[in-house]
């Protein structure tokens, strides 16, 4: 029997034998076609929600009229991702300067 240990990885308790067949079924639901397990368990989230030094005043104004009225976290990162895909072109080609720290606002 396959069994979960507490941090939701599982595992086999005894070996399985080459001939073995398990399956898995995923409790994660899908939140606007997107992935979500719910809340990560992270020890320290805080790096993960800092904005970086070097963001321009404006990119950090474009971000804030993005966002406007939208209170969920989750929700905020998905209209940012349906502006980013629905304005933006992505393309490895570029014209910036590697060593310039404001790539982001020169793309926006």
């Amino acid at each position: 029997m396959i069994k979960k240990d507490e941090n939701d990885v599982l595992y086999s308790p005894a070996y399985l034998r080459p001939e073995t067949v398990f399956s898995v079924e995923s409790q994660m639901d899908f939140v606007q076609g997107h992935p979500f397990g719910g809340f990560e368990m992270l020890d320290d989230p805080a790096p993960y929600l800092q904005l970086p030094d070097t963001l321009s005043a404006r990119t950090l104004k474009l971000g804030e009229e993005i966002v406007s009225g939208i209170v969920m976290p989750f929700e905020q990162a998905l209209e940012i991702e349906r502006v980013l895909n629905e304005d933006y072109t992505y393309t490895l080609e570029t014209a910036f300067d590697e060593d310039d720290t404001q790539d982001l606002d020169h793309f926006i």
